[in-house]
């Protein structure tokens, strides 16, 4: 009798709280190597962020960098980043807010003439339980790896 009542005083408790999960670690491809020039690539990319209207932190043509400040509405989080999930319970929830994130391109000529860009991409975003005042706390969210895809196949057209 006391193992059934600790039994349904745990089940009790666990299901008063709610919990996070970390986000899953996606396959992503972050770099490909082209045939054609710095020049051809670097206007690709700068083209690429135009016609997507992403706003533009830090650019150098000559060390072949640009990094983008790249705040995601949350409906078009989920496509580009993984944060994790959460469960609710019968006293509280969790959400996940707030996503933000930026990403980074390199460009560079290899040895043999070619032009290698890699493309590195960050998020976050915060998670808030029920009746938490603040702001939240920050998380690291993965990658997907669909926004590094449609930049280097949009190098490639």
């Amino acid at each position: 009798m006391k193992r059934l009542a600790a039994f349904l005083l745990v089940l009790l408790i666990s299901g008063c709280v709610a919990s996070y999960q970390a986000p899953q670690v996606h396959q992503v491809e972050k770099e490909r190597v082209y045939s054609k020039t710095p020049d051809q690539v670097w206007d690709k990319v700068v083209e690429w962020f135009a016609l997507h209207a992403s706003p533009v932190k830090n650019m150098d043509r000559s060390s072949g960098f640009i990094a983008s400040e790249y705040n995601l509405s949350i409906e078009d989080y989920p496509q580009y980043s993984d944060c994790g999930s959460t469960t609710a319970s019968m006293m509280q929830a969790i959400a996940i807010t707030s996503p933000t994130g930026n990403f980074n391109i390199l460009i560079r000529k290899t040895a043999d003439d070619k032009v290698r860009v890699v493309v590195t991409a960050a998020f976050h975003a915060k998670t808030v339980a029920t009746g938490q005042y603040g702001g939240g706390t920050d998380i690291e969210c993965t990658s997907r790896g669909v926004l590094e895809k449609q930049l280097l196949d949009f190098i490639d057209k």
